[in-house]
């Protein structure tokens, strides 16, 4: 297949994808383009066209389990999700704050395929994971959780809160990505012999690797959210929101954190936290 109609069957593909997710009400409007331009790029610029299909597969196991654990338990998170800034369905803020790391590294791997970047991908996208499982799991914890920062008892689903049950979900989501790449990589490597995107480090340690700097990511993700994320307080209700308008209607006032610090931002923070542990590692390990 020339490159061409590879990259023609992977815009038909990506499009079939998004507006599948669209219909599902897994995107808003915003959000479907946003998620076009953001596969897209994922298969065209890594350049070798099997790198292009894992990376998108990769993204794609995110979104489709980041939205399963989502919907899970739906009913009982409603109480706590009225607080959060937004819902379940992801805008075109919410697919940059996960997208636009993975696609710089598309580039970046486009120039030099080494699989230092691949594993860096592959950690920024197991710390989304990671953190959304860690974020919709840890919500339906029967017992409260506490804040990163003081160790303090919080009410659940408070920015910065963490748990034993969130804790083991963050894990989970993160092994699940780790445990697709290493899938991806045996794959060519069992019928050609030739790509190993993993190489140096061995799938062992590229699996540790990566679900260690998931893990470390959803943690930092809890930190920013505790200090530097905008939380606002409605007067009118005496709670802490993620909201600049509370849902009674009261706008709200600024209670701690960086105005312009919102979960997407948090969101973004945190892969970048992820994906320089994984460099880090693999540079020392490899």
């Amino acid at each position: 297949m020339n490159q061409l109609a590879q990259w023609l069957l992977s815009l038909i593909v990506v499009l079939v994808f998004a507006i599948f997710a669209f219909q599902l009400n897994l995107l808003t409007e915003s959000g479907t383009i946003a998620a076009v331009l953001v596969g897209a790029a994922l298969f065209i610029l890594p350049a070798d066209p099997y790198a292009g299909w894992a990376w998108f597969v990769l993204l794609s196991v995110f979104f489709l389990s980041s939205n399963a654990v989502t919907r899970f338990g739906k009913a009982r998170k409603e109480q706590v999700s009225q607080e959060f800034a937004k819902g379940g369905v992801r805008d075109l803020a919410q697919v940059i704050a996960n997208g636009a790391v993975p696609v710089l590294l598309a580039a970046l791997y486009h120039v030099s395929p080494n699989p230092l970047i691949f594993t860096t991908f592959v950690a920024v996208v197991a710390v989304a994971n990671a953190d959304t499982f860690a974020t919709e799991l840890g919500v339906l914890s029967k017992s409260k959780p506490v804040l990163i920062t003081t160790f303090k008892r919080v009410e659940n689903g408070v920015s910065g809160a963490v748990s034993g049950v969130g804790t083991l979900a963050a894990f989970a989501g993160s092994a699940l990505v780790a445990l697709a790449a290493v899938l991806l990589i045996s794959v060519p490597a069992l019928l050609t012999g030739k790509i190993e995107f993993a190489a140096p480090l061995g799938v062992p340690l590229f699996f540790t690797i990566v679900v260690f700097a998931g893990v470390l990511g959803s943690l930092a993700d809890s930190l920013f959210g505790a200090t530097i994320q905008a939380m606002y307080w409605c007067k009118r209700d005496k709670k802490e929101t993620e909201r600049k308008i509370h849902k009674c209607g009261q706008k709200t006032l600024l209670l701690r954190g960086v105005k312009w610090i919102d979960n997407d931002v948090v969101n973004l923070f945190s892969t970048i936290v992820g994906g320089v542990v994984a460099a880090g590692l693999f540079y020392f390990l490899a």
